[in-house]
């Protein structure tokens, strides 16, 4: 077993990122009990079960690796830092998202907000598309057919007990009418997973987030709104606000919803922390 703790800049609000996973956690490949992330993942082939969980009085994540190769040491720490958004600057953030009268109470009430990450990019897109005009319950019981059905099995034991199905897989065993959605958004999973097998167009770990979402965007059945939510939580990137996002259109100002056009406009002055306002108006709509 592998451990890294992980620090970072307080405050961090450990119970918010929990409980954003949690909403949106795969049965048997995601678990997250008595203040503890669990899931699978695949380390040069092989599943292992990262366990993360906070130490509060030290300023850091404690994350478990079992098992793990020592030589992943510091891919795995790069990696991990970016999924759990460990280098965010609360200060700096503050001192810019709290110049908007809306986004004030939020950010003094929950200072420590971070850009909840993910494992692997691929499995957030197909979780983008699936998500598609439907609620964020429909769609992961969505996902989790899915897993039964593509993914692998991997005992790792703690409640855990499937792997997420890579691209190959789906390119090799998806059947578009089986997916109990609407045809096009099937057909753009299949799109999806080609171009981001082997010989395909798209590489997480190699692309930047720019050109990410332009070469997402050129798969039919992936608009902006999936493009920029995937770099916000994929690439970990600060500045990304998913303008064409509906609860953030209505957030902003109640009782009226802005266009895409304006709440680009209003945005303007969050650079380069629009990620983070993204998080604090997700966090008041979910406070009505």
């Amino acid at each position: 077993m592998l451990e890294l703790k992980l620090g970072y800049q307080p405050p961090y609000d450990w119970p918010a990122v929990l409980n954003f996973l949690n909403t949106r956690k795969i049965p048997s490949v995601e678990v997250i009990e008595a203040g503890e992330y669990r899931r699978s993942i695949r380390l040069n082939g092989q599943f292992s079960l990262l366990t993360v969980k906070q130490d509060a009085a030290k300023c850091q994540l404690i994350c478990s690796i079992s098992p793990a190769p020592q030589e992943a040491r510091i891919n795995l720490t790069q990696k991990l830092r970016s999924m759990f958004d460990l280098d965010a600057d609360p200060i700096q953030i503050k001192s810019v998202l709290s110049q908007e009268s809306r986004l004030k109470p939020s950010i003094e009430e929950y200072p420590g907000l971070r850009i909840p990450g993910c494992w692997d990019g691929f499995e957030t897109c197909v979780r983008a598309i699936i998500g598609q005009q439907i609620s964020v319950a429909g769609a992961i019981t969505i996902v989790g057919r899915l897993v039964e059905r593509y993914g692998q099995t991997c005992d790792l034991g703690s409640g855990v007990a499937h792997a997420f199905p890579t691209a190959l897989q789906l390119v090799e065993n998806l059947v578009v009418e089986d997916m109990a959605m609407p045809r096009a958004r099937a057909q753009a999973l299949l799109l999806l997973s080609q171009a981001c097998a082997p010989e395909g167009f798209i590489d997480f770990d190699l692309m930047e987030a720019d050109e990410l979402q332009v070469s997402l965007q050129k798969i039919k059945g992936i608009g902006p709104w999936t493009a920029s939510y995937v770099a916000l939580r994929a690439m970990n990137q600060a500045d990304v606000m998913p303008v064409e996002d509906l609860v953030l259109q209505k957030t902003l100002e109640p009782g009226r919803r802005l266009s895409a056009k304006e709440l680009t406009q209003r945005a303007e002055v969050w650079r380069p922390w629009r990620g983070y306002a993204t998080l604090h108006l997700w966090h008041l709509a979910n406070q009505k």
